[in-house]
């Protein structure tokens, strides 16, 4: 690598094994780890690390939070190139030799890779703004070496240091949920594309469950996650997003969360954080859950 890669992993209780893989790819890549900890205890697997930056905050502050203050340290240590990762991830160094070395040949300030469901094996995409102001699917895995567009997923995506410099952190008001999608816009309003990466594929685990409601299958999160799938699409109206595109979101969350209040085993929690999400969208209430309301 031509250029000082630091690797941000958001961790929260994470597995042992799966971590040190990680990190252990990630430095056979050339690349510093950096992982920030969200684990409201002290996670000992985080001590046996070598040659990894670890910054514990000891309580869950959010993925905003934790990946700004892994992007704090990477600047202040020189940086060029700044990558993310989630705990779970699934990575090899082919991947990050083909996003890094994306980047170092130029003409692109943020490269991201083709997402693959890690259950499907089908390609998850990415989306361009149409001229409607509405997100349009964007497959890029038979596509040339290069694909541009406005909105990817952040676990895996490679960021040249200028582009934090210019469009500034990631949200920290979100905490979790269109923390991505929101950064992305601002991206794309300062005219600067994200380049999907044909050769550097990558498999994400998409929700932790799913359910069916009549013939439609839902990728279903926990009661909690909900909240801020919900309360985030209201939110979007305040982050200077096209009317069109905050419409294109809130409604598939108000849907899509919205059958899970019936669900027979959870339906209680669900309507719960549900109608609780939707109530504190409407205030415009930010940050954390636990700062409106207690956790049950």
């Amino acid at each position: 690598m031509e250029h000082k890669i630091c690797i941000v992993i958001v961790t929260y209780d994470p597995d042992a094994e799966h971590l040190k893989a990680v990190t252990d790819c990630v430095k056979g890549a050339g690349c510093i780890p950096v992982i920030s900890d969200n684990s409201p205890a002290e996670q000992s697997v985080l001590n046996g690390l070598e040659d990894c930056k670890v910054i514990r905050h000891g309580e869950n502050k959010g993925i905003a939070y934790a990946q700004n203050r892994g992007i704090e340290y990477a600047l202040a240590q020189g940086a060029d190139i700044i990558g993310f990762f989630d705990q779970d991830s699934i990575v090899d160094s082919s991947l990050i030799t083909a996003l890094a070395g994306a980047l170092e040949e130029g003409g692109i300030r943020i490269a991201a890779p083709v997402s693959i469901d890690a259950k499907t094996g089908e390609e998850l995409p990415s989306h361009r703004i149409g001229k409607n102001g509405r997100p349009v699917d964007v497959f890029a895995e038979n596509s040339t070496e290069r694909t541009l567009v406005d909105i990817a997923i952040s676990s895996g995506t490679f960021v040249k240091k200028d582009v934090f410099e210019e469009v500034g952190l990631f949200d920290e008001s979100l905490f979790i949920d269109f923390v991505d999608i929101e950064w992305c816009l601002r991206c794309r309003k300062a005219g600067i594309p994200i380049a999907v990466i044909s050769s550097a594929r990558m498999p994400h685990t998409i929700g932790e469950d799913t359910r069916k409601a009549g013939l439609i299958t839902i990728t279903a999160h926990s009661p909690y996650r909900t909240y801020y799938k919900v309360r985030n699409a209201f939110l979007m109206f305040g982050k200077g997003a096209d009317r069109s595109f905050c419409m294109s979101q809130l409604l598939p969350a108000l849907v899509h969360n919205g059958l899970l209040i019936f669900d027979r085993a959870r339906g209680r929690e669900y309507r719960k954080y549900y109608f609780r999400a939707i109530a504190d969208g409407l205030k415009k209430r930010d940050g954390k859950y636990e700062q409106w309301h207690e956790r049950v």
